[in-house]
């Protein structure tokens, strides 16, 4: 189980805790993403409770700032170079140019845009709910949207015959889904029945994207469950302000 963590650290974030590559199914990694999105939301809540303890002067959009160029560099973009590149796909007409498209690594009109708005949205969001002083929620939101991924996995056929999301998606079973929601099910409710609310929310979002994915892809790709990840948090930031 702990080779489980250290992969699922090693996909999600740039921390490496062993030098070697750890071997083992990169499935099992999915039952820890639930733990490290508890841990990439520590370090977001850690940047605002540092400055409230060094007694800065508030400046809120400063520290909506630093987090999210915090989460740039702990998961290296990853997860926002396949909202960049699903939305690259936008154009194509039929499925084969959708998944050509999206392999490719440049980066086209409408990635360029979903990106620009993905990081607009998310320092827009964070600026309110700080202003809200909802910190906890910024701890939720990374633990939800890891999950939707694990989510994603289940039942859906990978849409290429290999890619980077392949064994994830190939080797996801019903355990890995019972133990992720489980476990995001009771960090959920470190913001009460909201956190409970917000997780239905995203879990009824997923089902609406497997649906999409399934008819526009044929399954799911790694970029496809980075965009998850993505659409998530956006969502869920969003739901934060108004609940």
């Amino acid at each position: 189980m702990m080779k489980g963590l250290i992969l699922a650290f090693h996909t999600l974030t740039i921390f490496r805790f062993i030098s070697k590559d750890v071997k083992g199914e990169l499935s099992d990694s999915l039952y820890w993403f639930p733990i490290v999105g508890l841990f990439i939301g520590l370090i977001l809540c850690s940047i605002y409770w540092a400055w409230k303890i060094l007694r800065l002067p508030l400046f809120i959009p400063a520290i909506s700032l630093l987090m999210l160029l915090a989460e740039i560099l702990i998961t290296r973009a990853f997860h926002m170079d396949g909202l960049s590149d699903w939305a690259d796909s936008f154009g194509a007409l039929n499925r084969e140019k959708r998944l050509e498209i999206m392999k490719d690594s440049r980066v086209g009109t409408f990635g360029a845009i979903a990106i620009s708005m993905d990081l607009a949205c998310r320092i827009i969001f964070v600026i309110r709910i700080l202003e809200l002083n909802k910190i906890i929620y910024i701890l939720l939101v990374p633990i939800i949207s890891r999950t939707m991924m694990v989510e994603m996995c289940m039942g859906m056929p990978y849409a290429r015959e290999n890619g980077t999301g392949a064994p994830f998606v190939k080797g996801a079973k019903d355990p890995h889904r019972a133990v992720a929601l489980f476990v995001c099910g009771l960090l959920s409710l470190i913001y009460g029945i909201k956190g409970i609310f917000l997780l239905f929310i995203n879990l009824a979002f997923t089902f609406a994207l497997k649906w999409s994915f399934k008819k526009r892809f044929g399954g799911v790709t790694g970029d496809l469950l980075g965009a998850t990840n993505e659409m998530s948090t956006l969502l869920s930031l969003f739901i934060g302000i108004i609940l």
